[in-house]
């Protein structure tokens, strides 16, 4: 298993639950949603591919290495949280408290898997 692939494609999981904050700031309140052809579906899509790619490797590496605090149902819970708000960030009535505490709680899980690649990256 590359550790250091996994590492990076965790980290492009953070940037793009940032960008999903970024969405929702600039968007909420509109009252035209954007084109969901070309604008919205292309980031879920993106949001989905790089999941679909990492969810394997990263269930893989949380039951072969002894990680601290990470399970797999939080990764589970958090690719859905994650797959939901892509589309989220887009619609304007989204409730912005409980869309925060998805980002916050998706950044968290992110980090400490990335943390605990990290420990063994180093090692």
């Amino acid at each position: 298993m590359n550790l250091n692939k996994l590492l990076d494609e965790t980290q492009q999981l953070r940037l793009l639950n940032q960008k999903t904050e970024e969405h929702f700031h600039e968007y909420k309140g509109d009252d035209a949603m954007p084109s969901f052809e070309s604008v919205i579906k292309p980031f879920a899509d993106d949001v989905s591919t790089v999941l679909n790619e990492w969810y394997p490797k990263v269930t893989s590496f949380i039951n072969q290495y002894e990680t601290r605090y990470l399970y797999v149902e939080q990764i589970d819970q958090m690719e859905e949280h994650l797959e939901v708000i892509s589309v989220k960030a887009f619609v304007p009535d989204t409730k912005e408290k409980q869309f925060m505490e998805q980002v916050k709680s998706i950044e968290y899980t992110l980090s400490v898997v990335y943390e605990e690649l990290n420990r063994y990256v180093e090692n």
